[in-house]
């Protein structure tokens, strides 16, 4: 799409704002929203995920410092 063609849709939103929320309100009826199972299922892995990513810094912080501190970089 061309940067005339956007510029033009964006004013034509903001002339009409009723028409512009009125389409927002048709395309979220159109989302397939995620179940209460799915949400609670997913922050679950998201949860796992950060725990698991976060005890892989840390350790791999403290080997690197340690090994630092051995041969003398960091005192």
């Amino acid at each position: 799409m061309s940067k005339a063609v956007e510029s033009r849709a964006a004013m034509k939103a903001f002339r009409k704002p009723g028409n512009f929320l009125r389409e927002v309100t048709q395309e979220l009826k159109k989302v397939k929203w995620p179940s209460w199972t799915d949400v609670k299922q997913l922050t679950v892995v998201v949860l796992v995920t950060l725990i698991a990513v976060s005890l892989y810094v840390a350790v791999l912080e403290l080997v690197i410092g340690t090994l630092f501190r051995t041969i003398g970089i960091f005192r």
